[in-house]
């Protein structure tokens, strides 16, 4: 997990690191001397059991901890360096990041390669333009990424990014792929939408009786989809149906990360740390936090 220093509010120097262990215990990873915008994990291919970790900084920072060594920050040379990187994807041929002007770059055997023709728009006043938020790789070799005012493309074996016509107009925050080829991808305005497998059929699964706000984190959990929504924790049943997950849940907190690990479901959005799992709901409260 990773997060801000609260005596530092609103304008933040770095992100701490963390993990939480099976019995519920925290071990500080480390700070990372940027503002986390993306973290992802993968097995390590070195050390059984143990995780290689990348953290994408905002400002062009990319921190990768392959176990067992320790964690080395590599720049990324950024086209639009008065814009964000807002997300990351591990994918089968390197380490893809994404952000404003639609910019993708990808980290593979110590060389960064741009990944964004026919995508990246350069910025040609103060302006911001155009931003992608997130990218997935669905299945090997097909990329996903989503961004602002309903923008979604697709590549298939390092081809030509194809646009695809998204049935909103609602800026995409999120995307995760299914088990079959296809994704799930969230946005603003509580937009929850479903694209196949050959990218050629959307379904709107958005229920603005449920909820309106920002889908912002995704996870597939026992076959679910879960996704965060401001101050909810929603998943989508069986039928096809929104509802509000039901949790010993403090008033006030937040919820905007969700993630499955093993057998257990994690979210959070502040400092409150909720975990779910076969003994039901837990609530982890970080050091740092104690009273």
């Amino acid at each position: 997990m990773c997060g801000h220093m609260r005596d530092q509010e609103d304008d933040p120097t770095f992100t701490r690191l963390m993990l939480v262990r099976g019995n519920g215990s925290w071990g500080l990873f480390g700070d990372f001397q940027d503002i986390a915008y993306g973290l992802t994990v993968g097995l390590s291919k070195v050390v059984t059991g143990r995780i290689d970790l990348y953290a994408l900084g905002r400002d062009g920072v990319l921190c990768i901890r392959l176990a067992p060594s320790d964690p080395v920050n590599i720049q990324v040379p950024v086209k639009d360096r008065a814009g964000y990187l807002e997300g990351i994807c591990l994918a089968s041929d390197g380490v893809y990041v994404c952000g404003s002007q639609r910019e993708i770059q990808r980290y593979a055997n110590g060389q960064w390669s741009m990944e964004d023709e026919g995508l990246f728009v350069p910025r040609t006043s103060g302006a911001a333009g155009p931003t992608l938020f997130a990218l997935v790789e669905t299945v090997p070799g097909t990329l996903l990424t989503v961004g602002s005012s309903g923008f979604a493309a697709r590549r298939v074996n390092g081809g030509n990014w194809e646009t695809l016509d998204v049935p909103t107009n609602m800026d995409l925050y999120c995307v995760m792929a299914d088990a079959e080829g296809g994704a799930w991808i969230g946005g603003a305005g509580g937009t929850l939408l479903h694209l196949s497998p050959d990218a050629s059929h959307w379904k709107d699964f958005s229920n603005p009786e449920i909820s309106v706000q920002t889908f912002d984190s995704m996870a597939m959990y026992q076959g679910h989809v879960y996704v965060t929504a401001m101050n909810q924790l929603l998943s989508l049943s069986n039928d096809g149906k929104l509802t509000a997950v039901e949790g010993p849940f403090l008033k006030d907190s937040e919820f905007h990360a969700v993630s499955a690990s093993d057998d257990c479901l994690w979210v959070t959005g502040d400092e409150h740390v909720y975990r779910y799992g076969p003994e039901g709901w837990e609530h982890l409260l970080c050091p740092d936090n104690a009273p």
